[in-house]
């Protein structure tokens, strides 16, 4: 599954969003979830990958 979102709150707040919910997709299908947000103006990228249900989440390296 793919959610692809165009948003205008800060890329911090939208990306902690993102991450809730990868935490709870998580736990309602129990597969390991990749999180990739891309800041349309400063190409910052953060990829997450949530393989739990906690905060142990495993971040991945800063994708270029």
């Amino acid at each position: 599954m793919a959610k692809i979102m165009k948003v205008s709150k800060p890329f911090k707040e939208e990306y902690e969003q993102l991450l809730e919910e990868a935490q709870d997709d998580r736990r309602q299908s129990g597969c390991i979830v990749n999180v990739l947000a891309v800041h349309v103006i400063t190409p910052e990228c953060h990829e997450v990958i949530v393989d739990s249900t906690g905060d142990d989440d495993v971040s991945a390296p800063p994708v270029s």
